[in-house]
C-alpha cells in the first residue's frame, strides 16, 4: 500500500506543482478546468483540506475522463485498480490507463507498463511492459526512469544492455525526489563495479554519502567502510556457497530455474555488496545444459584452471526434473600424495551436502581431464542407485 501511495502522490504532483486552495479549485472547475475538478477529486481521495470522500472523489473523475482529459483518465484508472469509490476492476483500470497515455500522459504510461509486466488486469507481456515504461522515463518520469534500467539489467521485454541500464539509472538519480534514495544507490553500484560505465569508486562513495534515509542508514554506513577497507570474494565461496545455495533456493521454489544458468544475474548479485577484488574474471565462469534423459537434467560449470585446493574445474547441478530433487557434484583439485612433486594432476569427483556445505568424496581421477569425463561420473554415479540423486539419497548429511 505504501507504494501505491507514494505513486498516486507523484502523479498528483506530475499535474499540481502550484498547490492551490479548495476554493480556487472549485471557482476553476466552476469556469470549466477539467484538471482542477481532478485536483478537487484528488484532494477528497486524501482529504486535504476537505473531509475524506471517495465516493464523491469517484464521480468528479469519472466525469473528467468522460470528456476525454488524459489527467481524469488517469486517476479514473487508478480508482479502479485500488477500489477508489468504486469496485476494483483491473481490466477496466487498464482501460482508462491505455486511454490517457495514448494522449501522452507519462504517468499512465508507467502505470500500463506495470499492468503488463504483473498481468494485472491484462495478459503480462514485458515487451509491451518494456515499451510503454520507456515512454514514460523518456517523457521525464523518474520512477519510469528507474524501472527501465531494471528492465534492462534484468533483460526483461528488452536484450540485457547495461550500459542503456547505467543511462537510465544516472537520468533516474538526476532526478529523485528528496528522500529518495533506491536510483542513486544503483548508480553507486554501477560506479563502483564498472557496468556500462569506467569503474569510478570515488563517485560512488560520494553518491552512497549523500544518501539520507534513516531506514538504511545503518546499511550504507558499513557498504561505505567495505569499500574503505576492500574486500576479496574467493573462489572457494563461490564454488561451494554460493552456487549451491542458488542450487537449493531453487529446489525450495525460492527462485526460478534461469537463476541457475545466469552467471551474469550472479555478478550482478554479488556486485550489490561493493566487493572490491574477486579471485576470477568473470569471462572465465560459464554453465551449459545436458538432458541425457527424460528425467535428467546436467548444468554444468565450467571455472579456470584451479591453482589451489579445494577449487572446482567443474561442478554441476543436477535436477530430477520429475521429482524436482536436486544435488550438486564437484571436480575438485587436489594433492598426489604419491608423488609429492604433485607432477601429475590429481582430481576428486564429490559433491557437498545441504545445510553444512560439507564436502562428500566419491572418487579419483589422474592426469588431464574433461568436461565429458567429469559429466560421465555424474550420469555412472546415477546408475548406480535406486535414488536418482545417488547411493544414499545424495545429498544428506550424516
Amino acid at each position: 500500500m505504501k507504494k501505491i501511495i507514494l505513486l498516486l502522490m507523484l502523479c498528483w504532483a506530475a499535474f499540481s506543482a502550484n498547490a492551490q486552495s479548495i476554493q480556487e479549485l472549485r471557482d476553476s472547475m466552476a469556469l470549466g478546468n477539467l484538471n482542477s475538478q481532478v485536483d478537487l477529486a484528488v484532494r477528497y481521495i486524501y482529504g486535504d483540506g476537505v473531509d475524506k470522500n471517495w465516493d464523491e472523489a469517484f464521480k468528479l473523475i469519472q466525469d473528467a475522463a468522460q470528456k476525454g482529459n488524459r489527467y481524469g483518465e488517469l486517476w479514473l484508472g487508478i480508482c479502479y485498480h485500488d477500489g477508489l469509490g468504486v469496485a476494483e476492476d483491473h481490466a477496466e483500470a487498464v482501460k482508462w490507463f491505455k486511454s490517457s497515455a495514448e494522449k501522452g500522459n507519462k504517468s499512465a504510461m508507467y502505470w500500463l507498463g506495470s499492468c503488463y509486466s504483473s498481468g494485472d488486469g491484462v495478459e503480462e507481456d514485458y515487451r509491451q511492459a518494456f515499451k510503454y515504461t520507456k515512454e514514460s522515463a523518456d517523457n521525464g518520469f523518474y520512477p519510469a526512469q528507474r524501472k527501465v534500467a531494471l528492465f534492462y539489467e534484468n533483460g526483461d521485454g528488452v536484450e540485457r544492455d547495461l550500459k542503456e541500464a547505467f543511462r537510465y539509472f544516472r537520468m533516474a538519480a538526476d532526478n529523485e525526489f528528496e528522500g529518495e534514495s533506491a536510483a542513486k544507490f544503483m548508480l553507486a553500484k554501477y560506479y563502483f563495479n564498472g557496468w556500462g560505465t569506467n569503474v569510478d569508486r570515488e563517485k560512488a562513495r560520494k553518491l552512497l554519502e549523500c544518501i539520507n534515509d534513516d531506514e538504511i542508514a545503518d546499511d550504507i554506513k558499513l557498504l561505505l567502510e567495505t569499500m574503505e577497507k576492500g574486500s576479496t570474494m574467493r573462489m572457494y565461496a563461490f564454488q561451494f556457497r554460493y552456487i549451491p545455495d542458488i542450487l537449493w533456493n531453487y529446489e525450495n521454489g525460492k527462485v526460478e530455474k534461469d537463476c541457475l544458468t545466469d552467471v551474469t544475474s550472479w555478478q550482478l548479485s554479488l556486485g550489490s555488496l561493493f566487493i572490491t577484488d574477486y579471485e576470477w574474471d568473470w569471462k572465465d565462469v560459464s554453465s551449459s545444459v545436458i538432458h541425457p534423459n527424460d528425467s535428467t537434467e546436467i548444468i554444468v560449470y565450467r571455472f579456470p584452471e584451479p591453482k589451489e585446493t579445494p577449487l572446482c574445474l567443474y561442478s554441476a547441478a543436477v535436477i530430477n526434473t520429475k521429482s524436482g530433487e536436486c544435488a550438486y557434484y564437484t571436480l575438485e583439485k587436489t594433492m598426489n600424495f604419491d608423488d609429492i612433486t604433485n607432477l601429475e594432476k590429481c582430481w576428486v569427483f564429490g559433491g557437498m551436502s545441504r545445510g553444512n556445505a560439507s564436502h562428500v568424496s566419491y572418487d579419483g581421477l589422474m592426469g588431464d581431464v574433461t568436461e565429458q569425463q567429469f559429466v560421465d561420473f555424474i550420469l555412472a554415479f546415477l546408475s548406480k542407485s535406486h535414488s536418482p540423486m545417488g547411493e544414499t539419497k545424495y545429498p544428506t548429511e550424516e
